[in-house]
This record gives C-alpha cells, structure tokens and sequence, in this order.
C-alpha cells in the first residue's frame, strides 16, 4: 500500500516557491509584456491570462519538474 510522506514546514515551503516559479515563468513565455503577479490564489485564466493549451503545457512542466503524474 502506498504510504504517504510527510512534510515538513520547510520542504513544504519549498515545493511552494517551486511551483510559483514554474508557473511565473510559463506567465513572462506566454505574456511577455505583462507583469502579472502569481501567487497561490491567482486564478490561472483571469489573474494570469493562462488559456487551456498553457495551462496543459503548465501540468507537462510540474509532471517533469516534480516527477509526478497530474490527471488530466
């Protein structure tokens, strides 16, 4: 049976930076002449301007990067 992990409030912090880096960065490709601020409660169509093809390239990236595999 698969255990799950727990984590502690540093490692905790860092998946988070991570995961707001990854997603700035598909942000600055995808609008470069736009200054959007990410932060965990951006909603990816309306704050960020993330369409469904980015956002699919954004579940490709965090797959790769954390070495998971998000649902559709």
């Amino acid at each position: 049976m698969h255990q799950k992990r727990k984590l502690k409030k540093t490692q905790i912090r860092d998946v988070t930076e991570h995961l707001v880096e990854i997603v700035s960065e598909l942000v600055r490709e995808t609008h470069p002449h736009h200054r959007f601020q990410v932060t965990l409660d951006s909603d990816f169509e309306r704050n960020l301007g993330l369409d469904s093809l980015a956002r699919a390239e954004l579940i490709i990236r965090i797959d790769h990067d954390f070495r998971v595999s998000l649902p559709d």
